[in-house]
């Protein structure tokens, strides 16, 4: 039995296997005992299996892409994401997933610009630019502060440079 472990900004699917009895469930078949998969695991086995660098949740990508109506603050956030990607050549509708997913994986190798050590784990920011209109500020989070794992989207900030 399988169950689709899917990478946000992958083009295909990839399915990957999970014990019988369901995600998150702990049981003996064959005589074997079955270890305990979350989504979470399954998402991260999707993301080694494709040869993805970084991952991105679903509802990233509706923040990303002025989606987001949850409060106020969010929606006013979430509809200047989009505002200022566009203004950077960056639409959604036109490859714009795929652009990010580019510039989330170059971003991997530019400068350490801030880092944020929490309880749940460690967020690093970079800066990646994109000529000629600004940058964009990536927030990757490393689950746990393993900086070896393959680290999720946190946020954003598109920058737009103002020329005099």
């Amino acid at each position: 039995m399988k169950v689709a472990g899917v990478v946000a900004g992958m083009s295909g699917l990839k399915m990957a296997p999970r014990p019988p009895f369901g995600a998150g469930s702990v049981g003996k078949a064959a005589g074997r005992q079955l270890k305990k998969t979350t989504a979470k695991e399954l998402e991260k086995g999707a993301a080694e299996e494709l040869g993805a660098r970084v991952t991105v949740k679903e509802s990233k990508w509706n923040y990303f892409f002025g989606r987001v109506k949850s409060s106020a603050h969010n929606e006013s956030r979430s509809l200047q994401n989009v505002k200022d990607l566009e203004t950077l050549g960056i639409e959604e509708g036109k490859g714009g997933r795929e652009r990010l997913m580019e510039l989330f994986e170059s971003g991997l190798s530019s400068p350490e610009k801030g880092k944020l050590v929490a309880e749940y784990g460690t967020t690093i920011t970079k800066t990646v630019e994109v000529p000629p209109n600004g940058a964009i500020d990536i927030k990757y989070f490393y689950p746990g502060g393993d900086m070896s794992a393959i680290p999720e989207i946190s946020t954003i900030i598109p920058k737009i440079y103002k020329y005099k």
